[in-house]
């Protein structure tokens, strides 16, 4: 057996989840492992690649980090720079970023999940420049799940607990949008994914917006920090959302999602 941070072979039964590794196969090292979302199938369609955050509040955190399902599952999407374009098709969510992935693994595996975002703020503006602290918060819920196709891949949160407030309570319920007309299950009269150039589980339209383009914005003064991002086009609507701690000046410099059992 093999283990280092980025790769982990098991030869045993493959497991369900990253709890499953860290409880009965004793591994306790953050790395890459293989987990079965259908362990009565040896189809390897059900096989994936998943990076296991084992430190984090006890571990056991599952982190999707392989190209096929990009990391918007399990930590469910990653943001630490600009390199990854969230702004996609109905299809790109469904195949690449993993929506119907989502679906499986919280509500078809027979297990419940929690959920927890972990953010960093950009430096805070002072009269030297960007050269203010950096913030570290998370936000945590007891309850997590994204329905099926005939749902719209609808979000459940709740039981909330965290530092940096609470940005998700509005989105429960909500279906997910994506660009299209026949994509458009928000509450606006207007398509929000479209507005805001980031397909998400919006309301009417939203208080958290953690696919949306990554830069900051303090003050009116842009700083483009991604490869792919046009400092001209960004604006305060466009970029990365936690409102109840940052507010709207502000956007994360990095964020984390990232599902467990409980």
């Amino acid at each position: 057996m093999v283990i280092n941070e980025y790769h982990v072979s098991l030869d045993a039964v493959i497991p369900r989840s990253c709890a499953e590794i860290y409880d009965v196969n004793g591994l306790h090292t953050s790395g890459v492992y293989k987990i079965n979302i259908a362990p009565s199938s040896s189809d390897p369609l059900n096989i994936f690649n998943i990076y296991c955050d084992m430190t984090t509040d006890g571990g056991k955190w599952m982190v999707i980090s392989n190209g096929r399902l990009f990391t918007f599952v399990l930590v469910l999407l990653r943001r630490k720079d600009g390199s990854v374009n969230f702004d996609r098709t109905w299809d790109d969510y469904l195949r690449q970023f993993g929506l119907d992935f989502m679906h499986d693994v919280t509500e078809r595996m027979g297990l419940s999940y929690e959920m927890r975002i972990d953010m960093t703020s950009f430096p805070r503006k002072e009269d030297n420049g960007f050269t203010g602290p950096i913030e570290k918060g998370y936000a945590k819920y007891s309850t997590f799940s994204v329905g099926s196709p005939d749902s719209f891949y609808k979000l459940t949160v709740d039981g909330f607990s965290g530092n940096w407030g609470d940005s998700l309570a509005i989105h429960n319920g909500m279906m997910f949008t994506a660009n299209g007309t026949e994509n458009d299950h928000d509450q606006s009269n207007n398509n929000c994914a479209e507005m805001y150039l980031a397909p998400y589980w919006y309301n009417k339209c939203s208080e958290s917006r953690l696919t949306g383009e990554y830069g900051m914005i303090v003050h009116d003064e842009v700083v483009n920090t991604g490869s792919w991002l046009d400092k001209s086009t960004i604006t305060f609507s466009h970029g990365i959302l936690w409102y109840s701690y940052l507010g709207g000046d502000e956007h994360p410099q990095f964020v984390d999602m990232k599902i467990r059992p409980v």
